[in-house]
């Protein structure tokens, strides 16, 4: 954002709770795996909670948000949904600066950990 021109700089408090909230809808993915045959074979620790209704995680994290008394701006619901949405042109083109600025810091923090190992 501080790179921008001012004219394109967006909200720093707006930055900072979407790059925040954007992952929380993951929380609740995985439940511990309760099967000791695969914990002890497979060292499946985990596994996916068939218990959820289907969303996709920025869906889910702006529900959680929300249902949380977390007040969200237009643009930055749209930032968090839109996110995940890589088959969506629509999102994909008509997105705000707040979410090309989530999605690039989601792909710079993707690369930095692969290129840590």
């Amino acid at each position: 954002n501080n790179s921008l021109p001012d004219d394109e700089k967006v909200n720093q408090a707006s930055l900072i709770k979407v790059c925040l909230l954007h992952g929380i809808g993951k929380a609740r993915l995985y439940k511990p795996c309760t099967s000791e045959w695969h914990r002890q074979n497979q060292g499946k620790m985990y596994e996916f909670n068939n218990e959820l209704v289907s969303m996709r995680v920025g869906e889910r994290s702006v529900y959680y948000a929300l249902s949380h008394g977390i007040t969200l701006t237009e643009e930055e619901y749209s930032a968090i949904i839109n996110l995940d949405k890589s088959d969506d042109k629509m999102a994909e083109h008509h997105n705000s600066m707040l979410g090309d600025l989530l999605k690039t810091a989601a792909i710079f923090a993707i690369k930095h950990e692969k290129n840590k190992k």
